[in-house]
């Protein structure tokens, strides 16, 4: 049975999404058979099974930080599409 049209509206609006036409018809549908789903996974049986926090096996692969010598500043720009000579030139945002 899709969920109540006030409770999707909800979400719509929790998320700060404006339905457009039919959507909250179409996600009532889509967010129950979700949940029903969900609820079918609250029925396995996972008593005997150890919880994993990480499958790969690795933790904490971290290196020593390395000072390396870094480009120069012609080498740094020389490929930019605007440059003044120390910096990138960016268009103005504002």
């Amino acid at each position: 049975m899709p969920l109540d049209a006030s409770f999707v509206k909800n979400v719509f609006n929790l998320s700060r999404i404006t339905p457009r036409e039919g959507e909250i018809e179409t996600f009532s549908s889509q967010l129950d058979a979700v949940l029903d789903y969900m609820e079918s996974l609250n029925k396995v049986n996972t008593e005997n099974v150890t919880p994993v926090g990480n499958i790969t096996g690795l933790s904490n692969i971290f290196r020593e930080d390395q000072i390396e010598q870094s480009l120069d500043i012609y080498n740094v720009l020389k490929n930019a599409p605007s440059e003044d000579g120390e910096s990138f030139k960016v268009p103005k945002v504002f």
